[in-house]
């Protein structure tokens, strides 16, 4: 089980196959590169309700929150 601010306690099946129908439906009902995202070290990538650019998108070298791990070099 896992919480979101918008759907409360959902199992992780239940939060991917409803992102994935909010997704359909266009970003703006949902999309997943609107920030705020910070990356694994903390660091602001995106600020609250800014939209990820294509520049952006193709060149993500980073991990996001709650990810462990490095970017191989």
């Amino acid at each position: 089980m896992v919480s979101t601010p918008d759907l409360g306690k959902i199992s992780a099946y239940e939060l991917v196959m409803k992102r994935l129908n909010q997704m359909k439906q266009g970003p703006e009902v949902f999309d997943p590169f609107v920030g705020p995202i910070r990356d694994n070290k903390g660091k602001l990538r995106l600020k609250k309700g800014q939209r990820a650019t294509k520049g952006q998108l193709l060149s993500i070298n980073y991990y996001v929150d709650n990810i462990v791990g490095k970017i191989p070099k």
